[in-house]
């Protein structure tokens, strides 16, 4: 594989050969485990939130607690795999507004690698 995207984080190292269009994810805690995911059996890309309703002031937020990047395969909304990118209770999560711009960030590159 020769990876022209590469993020780097607490948890989560991930990769992108957009040549082979080929996914790669590996545990930062056991580089032993990792997974390549053949984009060419995805056919959707979702960023997937959770969380529940926060006052701040006179507004309502969405207070995340979940963000998840899902890898539907073709023609089936069963999943491929989730690379999770931000879980309030995992303390090697960062800020989960960065989380979820890099969360996006990524759902960009693998839906521009998806086959028609």
């Amino acid at each position: 594989m020769k990876l022209d995207q590469i993020e780097i984080t607490n948890s989560l190292l991930l990769g992108l050969d957009s040549t082979t269009k080929k996914f790669l994810v590996i545990d930062p805690k056991d580089h032993t485990k990792y997974e390549v995911i053949d984009l060419k059996s995805v056919g959707q890309s979702v960023v997937a939130k959770s969380g529940h309703q926060q006052k701040i002031g006179n507004k309502n937020k969405l207070a995340l607690t979940h963000i998840g990047l899902e890898l539907l395969k073709n023609n089936s909304k069963e999943k491929v795999k989730e690379v999770i990118f931000y879980d309030e209770d995992d303390n090697d999560s960062l800020d989960a507004d960065a989380q979820l711009f890099m969360a996006n960030k990524w759902d960009k590159l693998i839906k521009s690698n998806l086959s028609a």
